[in-house]
C-alpha cells in the first residue's frame, strides 16, 4: 500500500503527546507533523502536548486512516 499524508483535526487527542495517542498502535498511522496556529512541529519535545485546534498530519495508507477515523471519530478531515 501507498503511503500518503493526510490532514485531520485534534478531536479527541486533546492533552496527549503523539506518543500517548497510540496512532501507530491503534490505526497504523503515524503523526509526523502538526501545526499550530502559523507554525508546523515536526521535532515533537517530550512535553509536547496535542491542543484543540491543532491539525495533525498522518502519514499511512488509506486504509489506514479509515481505522484512525473509526478509533478517534471526532478527527474528520479538518
Amino acid at each position: 500500500a501507498r503511503v500518503k499524508l493526510h490532514e485531520v483535526a485534534s478531536k479527541g487527542l486533546e492533552g496527549l503527546t503523539p506518543g500517548q495517542a497510540e496512532v501507530g498502535a491503534s490505526a497504523g498511522c503515524s503523526i509526523v507533523a502538526v501545526r499550530r496556529g502559523g507554525d508546523t512541529v515536526v521535532d515533537f519535545a517530550d512535553d509536547f502536548r496535542i491542543r484543540a485546534r491543532d491539525v495533525l498530519y498522518l502519514a499511512g495508507p488509506e486504509d489506514n486512516l479509515k481505522r484512525f477515523r473509526e478509533r478517534f471519530p471526532g478527527a474528520a478531515a479538518s
